[in-house]
């Protein structure tokens, strides 16, 4: 079955598909979609198209409420099209697509992949659960963010770091975030700030939080402070000290090169 909605802006939108085999629930819209209550799939797989451009105007965005619960069963949910707006949620599903993601703060747990094939705008908040969130277009983080429990940031289309620190290690929550900085990716920032992780005892000790560099990470300026990285930073690529001041404070693989202005 493929049941079809067409919510118009600022209608709550709540669906749970209770019996039955694998089915499509396609929520249409010409303008917002506004994800106000849970939707989820007790029994059976259920894939998910949210597309709120159909009249292609362009106009219509996802926005999905705080603490709302999407779950599929093991079905994807795609929104690889839309802009999606998302803070405190849980997302189950081994695949949500979105073409452009705007995270504010807040806690975003997830268990599956995540993949966006645009930007990534990121203005505060947590993103929680074992999984890689790729991002393919560009990355701008404008807030002190987190990554826990074994997420894996995947930057393919470059990164601005504007201002916060980058926690890695930011709960209880067993197992630390990771930052994979792709080849051909630049990673830029001019912020006097870390990427750090924490330590919760034998369980949860941070000590696997890294950044990987296999792009170039690049340090444009700043005070006096600098950005200093307290976790593993394993560089196969290239860092690129322009100005400012870089200092990297744990454990890492150096086989590519750096460069000092």
């Amino acid at each position: 079955c493929a049941p079809q909605g067409k919510p118009k802006s600022g209608r709550a939108v709540s669906r749970s598909k209770s019996s039955g085999s694998t089915s499509t629930l396609q929520l249409l819209a010409h303008n917002d979609i506004n994800i106000n209550q849970n939707i989820t799939s007790p029994n059976n797989t259920l894939n998910l198209v949210l597309n709120a451009n159909q009249d292609g105007s362009g106009g219509g965005q996802v926005n999905i409420a705080n603490n709302v619960t999407l779950d599929t069963a093991g079905g994807t949910i795609n929104a690889s099209a839309e802009t999606v707006n998302i803070g405190t949620a849980t997302i189950i599903a081994p695949l949500f697509s979105a073409g452009t993601l705007n995270l504010s703060p807040g806690t975003l747990t997830l268990t599956g992949d995540v993949n966006v094939s645009g930007a990534l705008n990121w203005s505060g908040g947590i993103m929680t659960g074992a999984g890689k969130t790729l991002v393919s277009g560009p990355l701008a983080i404008t807030a002190s963010i987190g990554l826990d429990a074994g997420r894996v940031l995947d930057v393919q289309g470059g990164a601005n770091w504007i201002s916060g620190n980058i926690d890695l290690n930011p709960t209880a929550a067993v197992g630390s975030g990771v930052i994979l900085n792709a080849a051909g990716s630049i990673f830029t920032t001019d912020v006097d700030g870390a990427i750090l992780t924490r330590d919760f005892g034998p369980s949860d000790d941070g000590r696997s939080a890294r950044f990987d560099n296999l792009g170039t990470f690049r340090k444009t300026g700043g005070g006096a402070s600098g950005t200093t990285i307290g976790t593993a930073f394993n560089n196969t690529g290239s860092v690129d000290v322009r100005a400012g001041i870089l200092s990297l404070q744990q454990d890492g693989t150096h086989a590519g090169g750096f460069s000092v202005a």
